[in-house]
């Protein structure tokens, strides 16, 4: 990525969440929702308060299904994160997501 560097720090993250009714005789999934994501992610060198990383990008989220069953959501989202090392080898990370 020589040629555009800003690319190399593009990111395809993926989640899906599956509900169980582990009681259900049939269709033991209630809801399954799957959300991929693109996003940029890049340090931000900064002291203080500022964030020792930024991410920003789009997501979607969808339960797959159509018609009155569809469910669907998309999202722009910024997400500032600070990290601070303890001397045990800990991390601790704040990122929210607005």
């Amino acid at each position: 990525m020589q040629w555009f560097p800003l690319l190399s720090r593009l990111h395809f993250g993926y989640t899906q969440n599956s509900i169980w009714d582990l009681g259900a005789n049939s269709t033991p999934f209630r809801d399954i929702s799957f959300r991929p994501s693109l996003f940029w992610q890049g340090a931000i060198p900064g002291e203080g308060l500022m964030p020792d990383m930024l991410r920003a990008g789009y997501e979607h989220e969808s339960n797959g299904k159509d018609g009155v069953n569809s469910r669907s959501v998309n999202t722009l989202f910024a997400q500032p994160v600070w990290r601070t090392g303890f001397s045990d080898g800990r991390t601790l990370i704040f990122a929210p997501k607005v």
